[in-house]
């Protein structure tokens, strides 16, 4: 799954986040380009010990298909993504969203450089 952690990584560096004086819901795009699918996404503040629910639901991102999560509250997050493959999954810490429409591109290239 190191593939997906560099995908997180490569995520942070392309996203382009905005931080507003007044918080308000952020929209995310993100769209993958990659070879592996995205079965589960997961959120959570930095500052919690705890998970949030799957933000994909009963959806996965497809290589090609691109999934919008939207009404995500201003803050930095945590991140979790898990892949198709049993044990694939990484984190990326600290990755700030606010308002403002946000996009994730996931490429094979930044999958894989994703650290455990």
């Amino acid at each position: 799954m190191s593939k997906i952690k560099s995908a997180l990584a490569a995520l942070v560096c392309l996203s382009s986040f905005s931080t507003a004086a007044i918080a308000a819901p952020a929209t995310v795009q993100m769209t993958n380009q990659s070879q592996y699918v995205i079965m589960e996404l997961y959120l959570s503040p930095t500052s919690s010990n705890e998970w949030g629910p799957d933000q994909l639901g009963q959806h996965v991102i497809a290589p090609g298909d691109t999934f919008e999560l939207s009404g995500i509250e201003c803050t930095i997050y945590d991140v979790r993504l898990v892949g198709a493959e049993a044990g694939q999954q990484c984190t990326v810490m600290q990755v700030p969203l606010c308002a403002g429409q946000e996009q994730w591109v996931f490429t094979n290239a930044n999958l894989e450089n994703c650290a455990p």
